[in-house]
């Protein structure tokens, strides 16, 4: 307040010594020197005094304001930089948390592969049927049927049983493993026929790993049906066959 008081009193003498100054052409030389005085002491005031304030005020005010902001920047940089290193961080979990997902679901599958290779490994072996021949002869027919075995390995004692499975006269007149398949073993149970001919058994063992084949002859066409102790499901032909197909090699 001081400060706008002085230059209040300094601007009307200033004003006073022109006025006089204009008035009176002796007045000129003592109002140039008070004016002087009064620059000179203007001079002093705002370099030394309290007016000195005054010269950087504006200044000060600018540079106050670009402080403010400079360090507003520095508090948001820091901010940025905060969330930058979460966001970071959360990236770093995702992949790594991707990545543990990723090994988990290998090493799941990898149980899975394996249990299923031990579960087909502890299963018994079963026979598929490969393929079959229907050959007409004097006495009805002969079917040969051959079987491939799940496993590469010996099966032991293998039993089928042929059933007429219709009401027709039919009738089984043999039952005998085929030269066609691996070497088998056979005696003198391993042929079994009922009487009335609509049922017959066979059981051999092969003397080395290969297809089971065996021949059946009836005595004309007819449904019949398979059933085994390697089998899975019944084998059923058909009472019309295709007279002339081959078995698989």
């Amino acid at each position: 307040m001081r400060e706008i008081v002085f230059l209040i009193l300094a601007a009307g003498i200033l004003a006073t010594l022109i006025w006089l100054s204009y008035k009176s052409p002796k007045a000129r030389f003592p109002t140039m020197a008070v004016v002087f005085f009064f620059g000179l002491l203007a001079f002093y005031l705002f370099q030394y005094g309290n007016l000195s304030s005054f010269s950087i005020k504006g200044l000060s005010a600018e540079a106050s304001f670009i402080a403010e902001k400079r360090q507003e920047v520095q508090q948001d940089a820091a901010a940025i930089g905060t969330i930058k290193t979460q966001v970071e961080g959360l990236l770093a979990d995702s992949r790594a948390s991707h990545e543990e997902i990723e090994k988990t679901k290998t090493e799941v599958l990898a149980i899975k592969k394996e249990l299923v290779e031990t579960t087909a490994l502890a299963s018994p072996p079963t026979l598929q049927l490969a393929g079959r021949e229907i050959k007409a002869s004097d006495s009805g027919y002969k079917i040969t049927l051959q079987f491939t075995p799940s496993k590469n390995e010996p099966l032991g004692s293998i039993v089928f049983v042929a059933t007429i499975d219709d009401n027709s006269q039919t009738r089984i007149l043999d039952f005998w493993p085929s030269p066609l398949g691996a070497p088998s073993l056979t005696g003198d149970n391993s042929k079994a026929i009922e009487k009335d001919g609509r049922r017959g058994r066979l059981e051999f063992s092969q003397l080395s790993v290969g297809r089971p084949t065996f021949d059946l002859t009836v005595s004309g066409k007819a449904r019949i049906k398979l059933e085994g102790n390697f089998l899975k499901d019944p084998v059923v032909l058909g009472p019309e066959w295709d007279v002339g197909g081959a078995a698989a090699p």
